[in-house]
């Protein structure tokens, strides 16, 4: 793949966790794991088609 350049943009861990209480109604716990699962997936497939996980934002 000559000339590709990939973005990936991620919001703070306290941004996604008003999102998913406050935009899609979860309760605080349920979101915690949701975003949790979800990371876990999304490194699993970085890792799996770039070689490495993602480095996440400290905030």
């Amino acid at each position: 793949m000559d000339n590709v350049f990939n973005i990936y943009i991620y919001d703070p861990y306290g941004v996604r966790l008003i999102h998913y209480v406050n935009d899609l109604g979860m309760e605080k716990d349920i979101a915690k794991k949701m975003i949790m699962e979800v990371d876990k997936a999304g490194d699993a497939y970085h890792m799996n088609y770039a070689g490495y996980k993602t480095i996440k934002p400290l905030t």
